[in-house]
């Protein structure tokens, strides 16, 4: 039996808002904008977040990355039909916006559709948590054989197509390959880095 070498993985990298500081939205009179959608979102508030999405949507109608962010509100309230009729929208204007992109992916998966069922200009790459991904892991690492947060990884892979698994399921596939190493000596943030093995995989 393979010796687990990670405690615990973490389940969450930012910290939430004390709610002592924070007793009414009135109170974030001139205050920057992303306060105000950083409470909502890390108290889970899915309609108080889309309706103050509206509003910016509204004020940045030109803004792709505000417009998208109301189409990913519309998915975590689990509005996922509008939510596709939305970013369908926003997506024929920027076909190669990632974010659009996952977004709808999001949608779909959330009403047990497949990717099929949406008319791609050209269909995102979809990773699952097999070899080809974890390669891609490692060429991420292998060049310059620096060591690299586990979570970097992850948003790293994030960045070359849609995810189907989460950072912890990463973290378990690394641990099982004898190419990485894993430790948290460094005491930082989640704290797991992965180095390269500098021995040749037989």
């Amino acid at each position: 039996m393979k010796e687990n070498k990670i405690l615990k993985f973490p389940e969450q990298y930012c910290e939430d808002i004390d709610e002592e500081c924070i007793s009414d939205l009135d109170e974030f009179d001139g205050s920057e904008e992303w306060e105000e959608d950083y409470y909502y979102f890390n108290s889970g508030n899915w309609n108080g977040l889309i309706k103050y999405r509206e509003q910016m949507a509204k004020i940045y109608p030109e803004d792709s990355d505000v417009q998208w962010s109301l189409g990913e509100a519309y998915v975590l309230n689990i509005e996922f039909e509008k939510a596709l009729e939305f970013l369908g929208k926003l997506y024929y204007k920027e076909p190669d916006n990632i974010n659009v992109q996952h977004s709808i992916l999001d949608a779909l998966f959330g009403l047990d559709r497949t990717e099929n069922d949406f008319n791609w200009i050209e269909k995102p790459l979809i990773l699952k948590l097999n070899m080809e991904s974890i390669d891609i892991c490692y060429n991420f690492i292998k060049p310059k054989r620096k060591p690299k947060e586990i979570v970097e990884l992850y948003i790293d892979l994030m960045g070359y197509g849609y995810l189907t698994f989460e950072e912890e399921d990463l973290l378990e596939a690394i641990l099982n390959d004898c190419r990485f190493i894993v430790n948290d000596e460094y005491k930082l943030i989640s704290g797991k880095y992965v180095s390269v093995s500098k021995r040749k995989k037989n």
